[in-house]
């Protein structure tokens, strides 16, 4: 079974690289392009700082989940409107092989990008302010972001999979998807808006870290 497994994920990644609609420097570039941004241009700019600001964590950890709902939505509408579904079926991979290799390929992907994004930072700044030392981000929020990024990976991968299931072309997949993703989003948003001011600053505090500066703003804005 894990033969066919890694062949179904290697088939998902393949696909996802050389065929579903765009060009192979295309999909490269929209690959590389969070790295290069949240992984050296940002992190250099910074400085050793960078390590110590949660928001560091959590905005690499959101970036590569967008790459989730496009994989999730070509799934299997992708094959349904490609004619290649029967195809896929008639194979010796069984259903239960076909779906989780879908899945796996999805969150190992998303999971894999903001592991390597998150390496290229701290070798980067090492390198450039290391001068003997090793600056890293603190385990106490490493661990848990790695966890709980993989674990939003699967979530939003077994919501985009039943969604692929049921929609009948990718573009639908990816409307609905957007939708979900955009009420989720602007849900939260007006929920934040909704809390008292005590909670909203004690929120906005943790995700400034330990950057004082950035505590000072968050508080003076909160109060406006």
């Amino acid at each position: 079974m894990m033969d066919d497994l890694c062949t179904m994920i290697w088939k998902e990644w393949k696909e996802f690289f050389l065929q579903r609609g765009s060009s192979r420097k295309t999909m490269l570039i929209s690959a590389l392009l969070p790295i290069i941004l949240l992984g050296i241009v940002i992190p250099w700019r910074a400085g050793p700082a960078y390590v110590d600001n949660t928001v560091a964590l959590v905005v690499p950890a959101l970036m590569p989940l967008l790459f989730v709902l496009v994989l999730v939505a070509d799934s299997f509408a992708g094959e349904r409107e490609r004619h290649t579904l029967e195809t896929l079926l008639g194979t010796r991979l069984s259903d239960q092989v076909i779906l989780l290799g879908k899945m796996t390929a999805a969150v190992l992907y998303a999971w894999a990008m903001f592991v390597i994004t998150l390496a290229v930072a701290v070798l980067g700044i090492n390198i450039m302010y290391g001068h003997g030392r090793l600056i890293m981000f603190p385990m106490s929020r490493l661990v848990p972001t790695l966890i709980y990024d993989f674990l939003l990976a699967v979530l939003l991968t077994c919501v985009g999979v039943f969604v692929s299931l049921r929609a009948p072309t990718v573009r639908q997949a990816m409307q609905t998807l957007n939708l979900g993703f955009m009420v989720t989003v602007w849900g939260s948003f007006f929920g934040f808006q909704a809390l008292p001011k005590e909670w909203r600053i004690i929120l906005l505090r943790a995700l400034a870290g330990k950057n004082l500066i950035r505590s000072e703003i968050v508080a003076r804005a909160t109060y406006r």
